[in-house]
């Protein structure tokens, strides 16, 4: 029967202090009687669990995350494995807290460890205090690499997504850009004279109308065709210019 050193599939923090703590009576029980075998180093076995687990993580990049591997407890004295198995017990999991399970065949025991892994990316941030409404030039961030877990959802990664781009809102100085605080730059304003391009069935047909509101590109706006005075809605796809599908 295998010796179990650890915690069950399904576990939160307070069974897991309850498991390691049996662990260690359950380990110290499966020693034979008699003459002291050889026992399993437990710093090796969390630095190849290191191993395992930073290769298993590895993206197409090879760049393995920073991976922290909490010890065992010293006075766990498991039987030599020649070569230990390890497994995740939470294998969907990239970063944060991972589970981990060692096993052994023979002698047949099993060990559970927990890791903190920091998946560390290059994101854009905000060289110097930044404030709401301006428009981001190569001079107003930079990239630097964090902690993906503590980045905020839709954190940019490309320069080139950002530059151009108004900030809707203020960034303190060092703080990640993030999608939802971008917004493409108004290109079209109230009054402005532009081209409406009509498009359906293969046709393309374009007048002239006049903006009634301000307009980025993806935006749709009202627009006037001063030949017929009818008033349409109309996408913004650039400086003076908008389309209408029919």
């Amino acid at each position: 029967m295998a010796r179990d050193a650890g915690l069950p599939p399904t576990f939160n923090d307070r069974r897991l202090a309850t498991a390691i703590a049996a662990g260690v009576v359950l380990a110290a029980l499966a020693a034979p009687a008699g003459a002291a075998p050889s026992r399993q180093n437990l710093k090796d076995l969390t630095s190849a669990a290191r191993h395992w687990l930073a290769a298993s993580l590895s993206g197409a990049s090879g760049r393995p995350p920073h991976i922290d591997i909490q010890p065992p407890d010293p006075r766990l004295q498991l039987p030599r494995c020649g070569h230990p198995h390890f497994s995740r017990l939470n294998p969907s999991a990239r970063s944060g807290r991972i589970a981990l399970r060692a096993t052994c065949g023979h002698p047949a025991w099993q060990l559970y460890l927990i890791a903190r892994v920091q998946r560390r990316i290059r994101v854009v941030i905000a060289r110097h205090p930044l404030a709401a409404g301006q428009h981001l030039t190569r001079a107003d961030v930079t990239r630097d690499r964090r902690n993906q877990s503590s980045l905020p959802p839709n954190a940019v990664t490309s320069l080139q997504a950002a530059v151009g781009h108004v900030l809707m809102h203020s960034l303190a100085a060092g703080s990640p850009v993030t999608g939802t605080a971008l917004a493409l730059p108004t290109v079209v304003r109230r009054g402005d004279r532009l081209t409406i391009v009509a498009q359906g069935d293969g046709l393309s047909l374009s007048a002239a109308g006049v903006a009634l509101e301000n307009g980025r590109p993806g935006q749709r706006i009202l627009v006037r065709n001063p030949s017929s005075g009818r008033i349409l809605h109309a996408t913004v796809t650039g400086p003076h210019r908008v389309k209408v599908t029919f």
